[in-house]
């Protein structure tokens, strides 16, 4: 998965690269020396010069300096990669509200442990059988994710159509855990595991449908054509499914009460801010 921020370093290295190569001194026949980033002898560089150059030392610094800072994060970005692939089961790279909210088929923070997910499902009332069924068949899951992206890896086809392709037909026949155990468990279990499980308006934009139907800030959208949503993923999925511009119901919850408005398919014109609320509290 291509990282743009790790190709800022390279660029700047191949500028400061450049940099050097045009720090360049004319001989006497009006000819052009490139300055030399290293040499056996300094005292030979300097003659050759005619005298010191600090800029050399300076140059030869950051780009030291540059080329460690790039190798850190390619180290980075594969790791990171790495993870997202095992979370991921989009074609495009997760955004951060995605992330922070890919719970429609995994797991959260708890996925790479398997008893703190199952202790979690418990915890939120699931019947502990239930709950251990879930979590083995899961990790049947991650570590047929594992292959597949270690198989990739070994045939050169890793994150091309192929893979993506191949990771879509494996998730197609995973169940969610809101699925497998209802809306009130999957509450209780998002709370629980620290995970978003409220959506907040931050703002609304104007002459959206979410103005036109009274929608305000920090007004709470508690389900979007009569099913509940608890994250973004939710939200994004209900607007984006079913027939454009049909009218559908949204429950607006605005302090102590609740209210229901309408609204035509598509994009309601909020900026979300997902919260986490105790639901045996609320």
């Amino acid at each position: 998965m291509n990282n743009p921020i790790v190709y800022i370093p390279g660029l700047l290295l191949v500028g400061v690269i450049a940099g050097v190569m045009v720090t360049l001194q004319r001989d006497d026949t009006g000819g052009v020396a490139v300055a030399s980033l290293q040499a056996d002898d300094p005292a030979e560089t300097q003659a050759s010069a005619g005298q010191p150059d600090p800029r050399i030392d300076k140059l030869v610094a950051q780009v030291e300096a540059l080329t460690a800072r790039l190798e850190a994060l390619e180290s980075s970005e594969n790791q990171v990669a790495g993870e997202l692939e095992v979370s991921a089961i989009t074609e495009a790279a997760p955004t951060p509200q995605q992330v922070a909210g890919f719970t429609q088929r995994t797991f959260g923070r708890d996925q790479q442990n398997p008893e703190a997910f199952t202790d979690t499902l418990i915890e939120a009332g699931v019947d502990p059988s239930t709950a251990d069924a879930i979590s083995r068949r899961q990790s049947e899951l991650q570590l047929k994710r594992l292959e597949l992206r270690d198989k990739a890896t070994r045939e050169g086809y890793l994150r091309t159509p192929q893979y993506r392709d191949e990771l879509r037909s494996l998730m197609s026949a995973d169940v969610s855990i809101r699925e497998e155990v209802g809306d009130e468990y999957y509450d209780r279990y998002l709370y629980l595991s620290g995970q978003p499980n409220r959506i907040g308006v931050r703002s609304v934009i104007t002459g959206s449908a979410a103005e036109q139907a009274g929608i305000n800030q920090g007004d709470v959208i508690v389900s979007y054509d009569d099913s509940r949503v608890y994250n973004w993923n939710d939200l994004n999925s209900a607007t984006t499914t079913g027939d454009r511009n049909e009218y559908v119901n949204v429950t607006v919850r605005r302090g102590e009460s609740e209210f229901l408005v309408s609204v035509p398919r598509g994009p309601l014109g909020v900026r979300l801010s997902p919260t986490r609320e105790d639901p045996d509290n609320g």
